[in-house]
């Protein structure tokens, strides 16, 4: 961008700021509120509901698998002890 774009929206951020500054606490939430929920109206209306179940359902999926997919584990008190760690273990530890 150019030095006049810079300028125009500098401008631009300080009529902002100015106005927000002689509208008053009061009437500056009022504002705010009614950005948020314009925002909220805008991201509704882009995501359909037939997405939001679909998406729910696949989450609920993914975590199924997850849940039957846990390995199998040996637990000794408040210690468990996975099936991978009782393999033959190489001649050098990994962690060193």
């Amino acid at each position: 961008m150019d030095n006049k774009t810079w300028a125009v929206l500098g401008l631009v951020a300080c009529g902002l700021v100015w106005a927000g500054m002689a509208a008053g606490p009061a009437r500056l939430q009022r504002w705010r509120t009614r950005a948020l929920a314009l925002w909220r109206t805008m991201l509704h209306r882009l995501r359909s509901p037939g997405q939001a179940r679909q998406a729910q359902r696949e989450a609920a999926e993914a975590i199924e698998r997850a849940r039957h997919a846990a390995p199998k584990v040996d637990r000794e008190g408040n210690v468990y002890r996975p099936d991978a760690f009782n393999g033959k273990r190489s001649g050098r530890d990994k962690l060193h």
